[in-house]
């Protein structure tokens, strides 16, 4: 804190307080120093302090630069959650049409097989409404089923277009390789059932 000593001398008072004579008058004219010289003292102690911890913006080369790197940090934090979250979209999506694919290819598969129980000659001649067109699969009339022979080759002919090692070397995608699965051992149970049943007609 500073202090003054004020000293009553006409002389010089004179170059001090200019024109006033009173004790009053010198100590506004102290307490005014004292301010100033308080104000002055505070602007430099600021000056200091600025100096020792200078801002970032005043160091040459590193303006701004924890921002950006958080920023950018942040940018990419928040981009490769938001692709995480839209691949998992794509995925979950992705599932659901292939579980209702399959869903309409079990309703399909179930229209061609119920209501025919094993009569492999009903099987045979519907079996086009659940395969695919490059299946090789030809429609037959049922009319044409009517020997057993013609039952006969028609059956070979689907496990051809139905047998697991086929559909791969044909390239066969994941619905035609499901359909295949679902209708391979019903044709197979039909056979059987005729297979039987025309031993037995053979035999009487």
């Amino acid at each position: 804190m500073s202090s003054f000593v004020i000293e009553i001398n006409p002389s010089k008072n004179r170059e001090k307080i200019g024109e006033s004579h009173g004790v009053d008058e010198a100590i506004a004219w102290a307490k005014q120093k004292c301010k100033a010289h308080n104000l002055e003292n505070e602007w430099n102690k600021r000056e200091d302090d600025d100096h020792e911890c200078p801002a970032v913006e005043e160091i040459p080369g590193v303006k701004n630069v924890p921002e950006v790197q958080i920023d950018r940090h942040a940018s990419r934090e928040s981009s490769s959650l938001d692709k995480q979250k839209v691949w998992i979209t794509e995925e979950t999506l992705q599932e659901l049409e292939k579980d209702m694919e399959l869903e309409l290819l079990d309703e399909d598969i179930k229209l061609w097989s119920d209501g025919k129980g094993s009569n492999i000659q009903l099987l045979l001649s519907t079996l086009h409404h659940i395969l695919w067109p490059s299946s090789g699969w030809i429609m037959i009339p049922l009319t044409d089923l009517k020997d057993s022979s013609n039952v006969k080759k028609a059956y070979q002919k689907a496990r051809l277009c139905l047998h697991p090692d086929k559909l791969q070397q044909r390239g066969a995608t994941i619905p035609h390789k499901y359909v295949a699965e679902k209708a391979f051992p019903i044709l197979q149970d039909a056979w059987a059932a005729f297979i039987s049943q025309d031993v037995c007609l053979s035999i009487k």
